[in-house]
């Protein structure tokens, strides 16, 4: 049996999702020389910053990976997303710059910041859980068109073009962004089984995307920062679940990056998220210093078993059914029982094994019989085409 590895084609895609890389890393990089040379006071735009450079380094690089191994709508937007991120980061560290240098900025940069960030955040939560699929839309084409309506209004009321008040819409992105997450999950549950892994984390970061904008239109007495902190979260899950259901079997060489990288991440939030509720629920308790003291001992009773915890869900996010050995071994076995010949027999372990690895393609080969391919690798597609030209030839003589 043979198994073969996708192809990362040098092609004009490839040279295009170097050049969204590359440009949105170069934005975050000079807003951050920018900042720095301005050195700007502590308030809500600069938790918003951090949030603008990490959209513009994390969605630049998902974006030229999914854009290099596959061709899809959703890395297209992806790199608005990181191009955005990046422009609206510039924007703010330009201004900061300029004051500290006594100059006045050029309007329309300055306004780069309340701005570039829209189209790309607000369709990466309304739009791009819609496309992450690999079956027709059917239905779901309303949710898609509704989600890019929305999107647009609210990129036309920011840029000054719709004279709409800012509060409705926002209402209506929440909205239609939990409708989004719900559908999302509903898929994850219920829809298709080679398409549910890493809905159920794209679900969750989109619901949280959504919620982060609450706090914009009702005063909940909650701290300035906890909208660019929820952004920041959405992060920790959203970008790894983008890759794995739309890569699905084109993950080859990056499991291994992607699993560590989105548990580092996840882990930070979860410790952090122990550390800030254990502190709120003491501090009013305990006499000043016996409410921190207590919630770093919570933060270092619960790394063990939150690790073991999210390390098995992470490795299901990414290695799906292949995270599960015995569940692989088990179906693999039932093909003995089941099968009616040995050619249905080796075609459905050739799939099984083809979609619980994640491979491109599976090739069995018998001894004094035809190759049984799943997938179609290139080895049976070389075969195929030379077949058709010997008959071809044949038919002419």
């Amino acid at each position: 049996m043979t198994t073969t590895f996708p192809y990362v084609q040098t092609s004009a895609r490839s040279w295009v999702a170097t050049a969204v890389a590359v440009f949105a890393w170069g934005l975050a990089a000079l807003a951050v020389v920018l900042l720095v040379m301005g050195r700007p006071p502590v308030d809500a735009n600069l938790w918003f910053f951090v949030v603008d450079v990490t959209v513009a380094c994390v969605y630049g690089t998902v974006a030229a990976i999914t854009l290099r191994r596959r061709r899809h709508p959703v890395p297209i937007l992806l790199a608005v997303t990181a191009i955005g991120g990046g422009l609206a980061a510039c924007g703010y560290a330009f201004a900061v710059y300029a004051m500290r240098e006594g100059f006045q900025p050029a309007e329309a940069v300055v306004g780069l910041q309340s701005t570039a960030w829209v189209p790309g955040t607000l369709a990466l939560y309304l739009v791009v859980p819609w496309l992450v699929r690999d079956h027709p839309l059917g239905w779901a084409w309303v949710g898609l068109v509704v989600g890019g309506v929305v999107t647009a209004v609210f990129t036309a009321t920011n840029f000054g073009w719709l004279d709409i008040a800012a509060t409705p819409i926002v209402w209506a992105s929440v909205v239609v962004g939990l409708v989004t997450a719900g559908e999302t999950e509903w898929r994850h549950l219920r829809g298709p089984v080679e398409e549910r892994n890493g809905l159920g984390w794209l679900a969750l970061g989109t619901a949280i995307l959504a919620i982060s904008f609450i706090p914009l239109v009702v005063d909940l007495g909650v701290p300035f920062w906890t909208t660019p902190i929820l952004h920041l979260l959405s992060q920790t899950v959203f970008p790894a679940a983008v890759l794995v259901a739309v890569l699905r079997n084109r993950m080859w060489g990056l499991g291994l990056a992607v699993s560590r990288t989105t548990l580092v991440a996840v882990l930070s939030a979860g410790l952090i998220g122990v550390y800030l509720v254990v502190f709120w629920l003491l501090q009013r308790l305990l006499p000043d210093g016996g409410a921190a003291l207590v919630a770093a001992a919570g933060v270092a009773v619960a790394v063990q078993p939150l690790r073991l915890y999210l390390t098995r869900k992470v490795h299901t996010l990414v290695y799906g059914a292949a995270a599960d050995p015995s569940g692989v071994v088990q179906r693999i076995g039932s093909y003995l029982g089941a099968a009616g010949s040995v050619e249905e027999l080796l075609t459905g372990l050739a799939e099984d094994i083809g979609r619980s690895m994640r491979l491109e393609s599976v090739r069995i080969s018998v001894p004094d019989t035809a190759d049984l391919c799943w997938a179609v690798p290139p080895a049976c597609r070389r075969r195929s085409r030379s077949s058709i030209v010997a008959r071809t030839s044949a038919a002419l003589r």
